[in-house]
């Protein structure tokens, strides 16, 4: 069942505006003349075109079509910076490391030099850019496509405030933007000096809501966002995750693991995906707890939340093919449950 708690937190953000920090989230630097050529044989999107203040969703994917990453990259002038979920910036590294022969690439773990925030709500970007200093044009508006970013130097009556730099991002159903600084620059040379402290204050000054955990995984998974280790992970083949439109692209050349990634688009279909549930009573399942139609198990809750839009529990699953479709009635030990179609910005 619900708390008011989360109420009161979803309600706020969902009419006016907030963040959550993504504690330790994985960042990953890729310089080097050769950056762009080598990232883009390695992955499964078209990045070859993508111009510095722009971005993507992709998938690294090992020999066999596997993941082995869910990323978020941003074209930086001199860099891309890749950034996924906390613990996976070695087996990023690892990974490209083994494909570096003759090219120039330079990986850096950059994982603890990056703060990172979800600001969200329909009242973010006013709010955002209201917050920047006038003395920089204020960029948001011109922020039109998903992961476009820019800078942006906030104001206010604190001595030290770091350069951030906002994304626009798809990944809720409300307006989204990651904002990011630097955890350490040379300026800040005491411990009292954490930009994130400065930056947080000026936000709840402004009237933002920190929102904890709880309400973060509600949205998400209301938004159909799955998470890496929590909803997939190097047992899953990309089309399995359900983020064909954002994070694949079918035309580009050959890249590592595109044999089975095009065998799977030509047949149509892959075997099972994530699919969003809602369950009929108020019990919320546990991960892991098994779905069955026609008395046999067809999948695999892998992340729940009670969603105040919807009064019920909702969930992720990894659901079989022909069992996921919007409407699809399962079962489950707390009742019955309904393949539903995520919520949209």
């Amino acid at each position: 069942m619900h708390d008011s708690e989360l109420v009161h937190s979803y309600q706020r953000l969902t009419s006016s505006w907030g963040y959550f920090p993504l504690e330790n989230w994985s960042v990953v630097t890729i310089k080097g003349d050769d950056r762009a050529s080598f990232l883009h044989n390695l992955c499964t999107q078209e990045i070859l075109q993508l111009q510095p203040g722009t971005g993507c969703e992709l998938f690294l994917s090992d020999v066999k079509g596997h993941i082995i990453a869910h990323v978020y990259l941003q074209v930086e002038e001199n860099s891309l910076r890749l950034l996924t979920v906390p613990d996976q910036a070695t087996t990023i590294m690892d990974h490209l490391d083994r494909y570096i022969i003759r090219e120039d690439v330079v990986l850096t773990d950059e994982t603890n030099g990056w703060n990172s925030l979800v600001v969200l709500g329909p009242e973010a970007a006013p709010q955002l850019a209201g917050l920047a200093d006038n003395r920089h044009a204020t960029p948001l508006p011109a922020l039109q496509q998903h992961w476009q970013h820019t800078p942006l130097i906030l104001a206010g009556d604190y001595p030290k405030l770091p350069p951030c730099e906002v994304t626009r991002t798809d990944w809720l159903h409300v307006p989204c933007y990651l904002l990011q600084f630097p955890t350490n620059p040379p300026e800040f040379s005491q411990p009292q000096d954490d930009p994130s402290i400065n930056i947080y204050q000026i936000f709840e000054a402004a009237g933002a809501h920190c929102c904890g955990n709880t309400t973060w995984n509600t949205f998400r998974i209301e938004s159909g966002l799955p998470l890496w280790g929590i909803d997939f992970n190097q047992e899953n083949l990309p089309q399995e995750v359900a983020r064909n439109e954002q994070a694949i692209s079918f035309h580009k050349g050959c890249y590592l693991g595109q044999e089975t990634i095009a065998r799977i688009d030509a047949l149509g279909h892959v075997n099972r995906q994530i699919t969003t549930l809602r369950f009929d009573g108020k019990d919320m399942p546990e991960p892991g707890t098994p779905l069955l139609a026609e008395g046999k198990q067809i999948g695999t809750v892998t992340s729940t939340c009670w969603s105040p839009h919807e009064n019920s529990p909702l969930a992720l699953a990894m659901v079989r093919r022909g069992f996921n479709a919007p409407g699809t009635q399962l079962e489950s030990i707390v009742g019955a449950a309904s393949v539903l179609n995520t919520l949209s910005c």
